[in-house]
């Protein structure tokens, strides 16, 4: 039996995929969001000075941090793990070792108990030693070696191994050659994840000159005589109106990020669905899935707010 050195890797999603559907338009994130328990909590209170109003943004950044820094992990496993089987001199027969003997249950860390003579038992102790002995991928996935090569590096492979039991020159080539490509998949991931990081951090910045630029008016209100206070009220407020403008711009500048993100991959998950690239991001979050646009939400219900507010103080000037 043989396998295609080619075939291509797949990403695995172990965390729960959320249930939310991508948000698509502009009444989503003004209505939709805007029912999000934890978002209701969060503008409930007024007067929230402006690195509070962003949490949501600093939850998102940590979480891109966090899995870009497991993905580098995975990248640098697989690399070393073809490394390793590129050194093995393959072998048309020797050891006859079972898939579901020993060797499967290596633990990472420990000394390889398997039988002598053959490099199977080379292989699958050091993908047992090298992907399979990342923290995260023993507390995500609970699995023998050969569910994880099946899963990681296609079940042909599982199969050979089992069927030949012995590291042939084309399972070898197979081998190698999947496992760069998964960690060159993993690269190219982590590359997207920066790019993600990269638009919090912009957006960030973006809200927050224009939330310092409403506490500017706020001041600017407070400075004018009494007598003058009519039109400064009604400017103040279509400067607001401007800065609200700002907002719905900045919010479609998002969406067409959320159509078109950094990356396109297949996931692999065994439900039937795909998460989107940025549903696998932040289905961690408690609050939401989409940290930007419930970060540009809350400050539109603030601009709105004081809107409001100003509205009723010149109707009660005139």
């Amino acid at each position: 039996m043989s396998i295609q050195p080619g075939a291509d890797a797949t990403f695995r999603v172990p965390r729960e995929a959320p249930v939310a559907e991508e948000c698509t338009a502009r009444s989503c994130e003004l209505s939709g969001i805007v029912t999000d328990p934890a978002f209701v909590g969060l503008v409930a209170v007024a007067g929230l000075v402006a690195f509070v109003a962003f949490a949501y943004l600093e939850d998102a950044a940590a979480c891109c941090r966090e899995e870009r820094q497991r993905v580098d992990a995975e990248r640098d496993a697989f690399e070393e793990f073809a490394e390793r089987v590129a050194s093995f001199e393959p072998v048309s027969a020797g050891a006859a070792v079972a898939l579901d003997g020993p060797v499967v249950g290596v633990q990472p860390g420990a000394g390889f108990a398997g039988p002598k003579g053959g490099h199977l038992d080379e292989v699958l102790g050091s993908y047992a030693h090298t992907v399979m002995a990342l923290p995260h991928y023993r507390e995500e996935y609970d699995e023998s070696a050969a569910e994880s090569l099946a899963a990681e590096l296609g079940a042909d492979t599982v199969q050979t191994l089992s069927d030949e039991r012995t590291l042939s020159p084309a399972l070898q080539s197979a081998l190698v050659t999947r496992s760069r490509h998964a960690a060159a998949s993993r690269a190219e991931l982590a590359d997207a994840i920066s790019v993600e990081l990269d638009e919090l951090s912009d957006a960030e910045v973006r809200l927050l000159e224009i939330d310092r630029a409403r506490s500017r008016l706020h001041e600017h209100l407070d400075g004018v005589p009494k007598w003058g206070r009519t039109d400064a009220l009604i400017d103040v407020y279509d400067r607001l109106e401007g800065l609200e403008a700002e907002c719905d711009d900045l919010a479609k500048c998002r969406q067409g990020s959320l159509r078109d993100p950094p990356m396109t991959v297949d996931f692999g998950t065994n439900e039937g669905t795909n998460p989107t690239f940025y549903r696998y991001l932040y289905g961690p979050l408690s609050g939401t899935n989409y940290p930007v646009l419930a970060s540009i939400t809350e400050l539109v219900d603030r601009l709105r707010r004081d809107r409001d507010r100003i509205a009723q103080r010149i109707a009660e000037a005139r």
